[in-house]
């Protein structure tokens, strides 16, 4: 008799990622929202402020839900990414950021101007020595 199971053929023949987890004696840890944040290139004091101004807007002050943070910063753009983007950018073709102001209905959780600020303070202080990987990881 043929047992039926909820198995699929790619399960039966290399095991699913639960056995291979529980068999491996390795325990896996959920990253935390702020931990999220960080990967994303963010300070602890932008975490802190998203984090006050969600539960004073939708939960009273009380820490309910974590969710919404992980949403944020998922939706996100990494900021040294985008920085990277800008100064490339701005290497080929610096007049684009001439009395460059920025405005915006909806800025999310501040990536472009984190990644805008690193810039011009790069551009501010003279220091254009930025590792990039066009050049295998050596400064520019």
């Amino acid at each position: 008799m043929i047992e039926q199971t909820n198995k699929t053929d790619k399960d039966l023949l290399y095991g699913s990622a639960e056995e291979k987890v529980e068999n491996s004696g390795f325990r896996i840890r959920k990253l935390t929202p702020k931990e999220c944040f960080r990967l994303m290139g963010f300070s602890d004091e932008a975490f802190e402020r998203a984090r006050k101004a969600l539960n004073d807007k939708f939960y009273k002050g009380n820490d309910r839900s974590s969710s919404q943070l992980y949403k944020q910063a998922g939706n996100s753009i990494v900021t040294d990414v985008l920085f990277y983007i800008f100064y490339e950018l701005y290497q080929a073709m610096p007049y684009l950021f001439d009395d460059l102001k920025v405005s915006s209905y909806f800025s999310g959780i501040g990536a472009f101007e984190i990644a805008l600020d690193r810039l011009f303070d790069m551009i501010q202080n003279g220091d254009n020595t930025v590792v990039s990987a066009k050049s295998g990881g050596e400064k520019q």
